[in-house]
């Protein structure tokens, strides 16, 4: 079940969404691309759009810690409001 955004969660989705073009990105790339540094942040923002679902994580074959991340189309997400 998707979920209307707040404001300033609906521009970090953006970011998000326009930097990876739908494909994967990373922790690292998503705080690169949001510029915050702080950790914690990016992991609030990035938990938050997951459980929107707006955002999809699965974790990495090598490293179950690491995980892998994908804004989901807007379209698709539309369709689910």
């Amino acid at each position: 079940m998707t979920e209307p955004l707040p404001k300033w969660l609906a521009l970090a989705y953006a970011k998000l969404l326009r930097k990876s073009g739908s494909g994967n990105f990373t922790f690292s790339d998503a705080s690169k691309w949001l510029a915050i540094k702080d950790a914690r942040k990016v992991g609030v923002v990035l938990s938050k759009l997951n459980k929107a679902g707006w955002l999809k994580k699965k974790t990495t074959a090598k490293d179950k810690r690491k995980k892998i991340y994908n804004t989901i189309a807007p379209q698709l997400v539309y369709a689910e409001l």
